[in-house]
């Protein structure tokens, strides 16, 4: 279930339909994320995670400009909230990147550019070295956290409050706009 089998027995990963906050809601066959304008924070995981290895994926956003809303984008554990509690501050067990700013969070620190929903979000994670490196629009806007263990997966939440907005993954099942970097996995899947 919201798993996509390409390219013989791959099987690419897609947002969680069983693993989300009630608000979200995932379309595209569950590949676009987006919350409905609850005025509350809603997250979503991807259907693979990784505890080894090194994965790449893009996400974009739909045509809704992401200026005056929440809405963050990295990886997550297992164990993490999906519904924090009033803000970003309170996605433990996370680490994202936030359009507004370009902070990341939990906690939150300076990061990198903020970033609009016509930006292509490059996703770099290196299981072995522990690291998640991101990309706006193939420039590289450095290492969000390190130090991670266990298994990790892909992961958004937004805040969206006065208007849907959403956001687009591409787990490897098509072609990526920018090419991932030298010795990564070409999307998150598993065999």
């Amino acid at each position: 279930m919201g798993v996509r089998t390409l390219l013989g027995s791959w099987k690419y990963a897609t947002w969680n339909p069983a693993d989300k906050a009630a608000a979200m809601v995932l379309s595209n066959g569950n590949l676009t994320a987006g919350d409905p304008a609850t005025g509350d924070f809603s997250g979503v995981r991807s259907t693979i995670g990784k505890s080894s290895g090194k994965w790449y994926w893009e996400t974009t956003g739909s045509a809704a400009s992401y200026t005056n809303y929440g809405i963050a984008i990295g990886i997550g554990s297992s164990g993490q909230t999906l519904t924090p509690n009033g803000d970003l501050t309170n996605l433990e067990g996370s680490r994202a990147y936030y359009a507004a700013s370009g902070n990341s969070y939990s906690p939150s620190t300076v990061f990198g550019a903020s970033f609009a929903n016509t930006d292509v979000l490059g996703f770099a994670l290196d299981m072995d070295a522990g690291t998640l490196v991101v990309y706006k629009n193939n420039v590289n806007q450095g290492t969000l956290v390190s130090g991670l263990t266990g298994t990790i997966f892909a992961y958004t939440c937004m805040n969206v409050g006065g208007g849907s907005v959403e956001v687009i993954a591409n787990f490897g099942n098509t072609a990526f706009t920018y090419a991932p970097p030298s010795g990564f996995n070409r999307g998150l899947f598993s065999s």
